[in-house]
């Protein structure tokens, strides 16, 4: 059973957000390491949020807490029955939760949004879970640093077999697609790079190769934006399509010439919108 003096709480809670139809309630959240999943002590917890988005001068409803050696901390919150008809609930906000954390092990400011209402609406108003209603997963600086040098190790070796195949294997490109990895983006990359834009003595196979990719982008506001040969054979085409801002994207074609025909052989998206 709650103290006299932790239902007092909750009465003056109640009291001053100043809603009829709102309910206070406990949120236990917890703060945890990412890596490890210990518990994280002296993290500071806090709620600060508009309950009544319709007058913005009402006062924000705010509380705080630090976590135990548990990681824990309790937190009061203020919420309405979404599910009562006679509550407008557009007007009202749902509680966001601010973690901020600062020593020699984490450096760490964020924001978790977690959608409680109807979970919290149903339990009394003294009860407090023994399982964290919100959890924040906190990454070290030690972690950190590591998957830095990680990246950056990483990064040097995608670059060399990037090089490796652009130098062996000319006739290789990677498979389109959204499985594309790292070093297929910097092998198309340094082939646009080694690749020269076409000359006057290019103009025919230019205005061909160009037909060729806008036929199969198979849209009406395409348009051909840079094309450069690698050799006579192969060239790379940047196009785009636009229907508006929100129907739009743009590609990097590869087109090769057989049998005395241009033809696409890869299509890279590049962006879309």
């Amino acid at each position: 059973m709650k103290t006299p003096f932790l239902m007092l709480l909750l009465q003056i809670a109640m009291n001053q957000s100043g809603f009829a139809d709102t309910h206070a309630r406990f949120v236990l959240a917890k703060v945890v390491d990412r890596e490890t999943k210990a518990p994280i002590e002296g993290a500071s917890l806090s709620t600060e949020y508009n309950l009544d988005k319709s007058n913005s001068e009402a006062k924000p409803q705010i509380s705080t807490a630090t976590t135990n050696k548990l990681g824990q901390a309790v937190l009061t919150v203020y919420i309405i029955d979404i599910n009562n008809p006679k509550v407008d609930s557009e007007k009202f906000d749902e509680p966001h939760y601010r973690l901020e954390l600062r020593n020699e092990d984490y450096r760490e400011n964020s924001s978790l949004w977690s959608t409680l209402a109807d979970k919290l609406i149903k339990r009394k108003a003294d009860f407090i879970p023994d399982e964290p209603d919100v959890v924040f997963r906190v990454e070290s600086e030690k972690t950190r640093e590591r998957t830095r040098r990680e990246r950056i190790q990483q990064a040097a070796r995608d670059e060399l077999l990037a090089d490796k195949i652009v130098k062996e294997k000319p006739e290789y490109w990677p498979e389109a697609g959204d499985g594309l990895d790292e070093v297929g983006r910097l092998v198309i990359a340094k082939r646009w790079e080694q690749a020269k834009a076409s000359g006057t003595e290019r103009a025919k196979d230019k205005d061909e190769v160009g037909r060729v990719v806008k036929s199969h982008m198979r849209h009406e506001n395409s348009e051909i934006h840079s094309t450069k040969f690698l050799n006579a054979n192969t060239a790379m085409v940047y196009a785009s399509w636009y229907s508006g801002p929100l129907a739009a994207a743009g590609y990097t074609y590869v087109v090769v010439r057989r049998d005395d025909k241009w033809m696409v052989i890869r299509s890279y998206r590049e962006w879309i919108s």
